[in-house]
C-alpha cells in the first residue's frame, strides 16, 4: 500500500490519471473491511492474529493492512492476541495495552477461539497443527494468505480468503 500511495500522489502532482492504480487502492481498502465482516462472522471474542507487518521478513508495519484490520476488530470489542516473527516491538509501540502480545507463537492459540493469519510468514507454514489444536478454545482458522489447505486442517473450521491484507 504504501508505494502505490506513493506512486498515486506522484501521478497526482503530474496531472496523470492512474485509474488502475486507484481501482487498486480501493479494492485494498474494501479487502480489510470484507476480511473484518468474515472475522466477525465467527462470533467469537478471543482471537489470536498472526502478522501485522506489511509483508513478511519486515519488522515495518507503517501502511500495513493488518493494522488497519486490527483497529476495526477492537471497534468491535474482540480481544486480540498478536504474535509477529519481527513486528511485535513496533505493534506494541502503536496499540499499547489495548492487544495482548506473544512472543512465543505457540502461546499466542491458548485458549483461543479463532487464528486469523494475516501475513505468510514462513514460520506459520511449517506449524504443529495437531498442537494447535490442542491449545485452541474453539478449532476455527481464517486464513488469508494461503498458508494451508484443507485437507491440512480436517480438525479445524476452516475458512480461506487468498491473497493476505
Amino acid at each position: 500500500p504504501k508505494d502505490s500511495t506513493a506512486l498515486n500522489s506522484f501521478a497526482k502532482k503530474k496531472k496523470v490519471n492512474l485509474s488502475i492504480l486507484n481501482a487498486s487502492i480501493k479494492s485494498n481498502q474494501n479487502r480489510v473491511k470484507l476480511i473484518c465482516k468474515n472475522i466477525l462472522e465467527f462470533n467469537v471474542k478471543n482471537i489470536a492474529i498472526f502478522g501485522c507487518s506489511f509483508k513478511a521478513n519486515t519488522d515495518d508495519i507503517r501502511y500495513s493492512q493488518a493494522i488497519l484490520l486490527i483497529e476495526e476488530l477492537l471497534k468491535n470489542n474482540v480481544k486480540i492476541t498478536l504474535h509477529d516473527p519481527k513486528a511485535l516491538n513496533n505493534a506494541k509501540k502503536y496499540f499499547a495495552n489495548k492487544i495482548a502480545y506473544k512472543q512465543d507463537f505457540y502461546e499466542c492459540f491458548k485458549n483461543q477461539e479463532l487464528a486469523v493469519f494475516l501475513v505468510p510468514w514462513s514460520d506459520y507454514k511449517n506449524a504443529n497443527l495437531d498442537k494447535i489444536h490442542s491449545l485452541m478454545q474453539k478449532p476455527n482458522i481464517y486464513d488469508t494468505c494461503n498458508l494451508f489447505t484443507k485437507e491440512n486442517l480436517n480438525k479445524f473450521y476452516y475458512k480461506k480468503m487468498g491473497g493476505g491484507v
